[in-house]
């Protein structure tokens, strides 16, 4: 063989093992079906019409759609999340772009009237949807914890007077009493499973209560929530601070409930939201990857 003629074939052997071995990798990175985020959701049911989004992870290549979900008799179907990025290429809607993947959003509309009785009065919670994809067959799917509550009775002992929010991740608001009452609890979003995740602060008369052990404050008149009321006068503020992890791989939509009785004998409940869009890194992807594949 002259000296051309094995160069010749070193160079297309070396080809053909790189172009093996890439289509060996890329298809280790391809999943066999879409992987939804890991949720944490708490909702109330609203008196007209109840929204919830849910994220999902797809390959590039499949142009795959979630097209229906059905939870605890609901059968819901996506809006056109107008604002998702797109790719004038393909067409495909998403949330965000990675090397082999996209991370999609669908949003669902739910009516009062779509909700049974029984539904109206206990609320639901869902770990667990049937979820249909385009070209696929219902499947049923983990989605993290949903809880839809019963709508609130509002009152107006404890009044929000003002609140706010920004994509860092951090939420204020300040509630004044109407009449003298007492905070005795502040119900913490699906208990210790979540505390890394947040840390609240409620500051009344210049003492301070938290929960949560997101940011690891450290300050003299730290106290734990829930170990003493909270006792307002008439006119008295409280303010409510929350911090959510921004680097945080899980979907988070969660409710503070604050909870007691006024002087004269009147119960009183006031949820406070926080919710945070996730913006994942290809390390998040990574994991939810691993995941999915060590439960198959």
């Amino acid at each position: 063989m002259s000296v051309k003629k094995y160069w010749f074939w070193i160079v297309i052997s070396t080809i053909i093992i790189s172009w093996f071995g890439n289509t060996l990798y890329f298809k280790s990175k391809q999943l066999d079906a879409p992987i939804f985020l890991t949720h944490y959701i708490n909702l109330n049911i609203e008196e007209e019409v109840t929204y919830l989004s849910l994220y999902y992870i797809t390959n590039k290549t499949d142009f795959t759609e979630l097209q229906q979900i059905q939870m605890e008799g609901l059968t819901l179907y996506p809006q056109n999340n107008g604002f998702f990025f797109m790719n004038d290429q393909n067409q495909q809607q998403y949330h965000q772009e990675f090397t082999h993947h996209y991370l999609k959003k669908a949003t669902f509309e739910i009516h009062k009237d779509q909700f049974n009785a029984k539904q109206l009065k206990d609320g639901l919670e869902i770990e667990k949807i049937e979820a249909v994809f385009s070209q696929s067959p219902s499947k049923s799917m983990p989605v993290g914890q949903i809880h839809m509550n019963p709508n609130e009775v509002r009152n107006d002992l404890l009044r929000n007077d003002r609140s706010s929010g920004s994509s860092n991740g951090d939420f204020q608001s300040n509630h004044s009493a109407s009449e003298a009452l007492t905070i005795t609890e502040l119900i913490l979003p699906f208990g210790k499973q979540l505390e890394k995740e947040y840390e609240i602060k409620l500051t009344h008369n210049h003492q301070s209560y938290f929960a949560g052990t997101f940011t690891n404050t450290t300050v003299s008149n730290r106290y734990p929530v829930n170990k003493q009321p909270i006792q307002m006068k008439e006119n008295d503020t409280l303010l409510t601070k929350i911090q959510l992890n921004t680097k945080s791989n899980k979907v988070l939509n969660i409710q503070f409930i604050l909870r007691g009785q006024s002087n004269s004998g009147k119960k009183f409940q006031t949820s406070i939201n926080a919710y945070l869009e996730p913006y994942l890194t290809q390390s998040d992807i990574n994991s939810y990857i691993e995941r999915a594949s060590e439960v198959k």
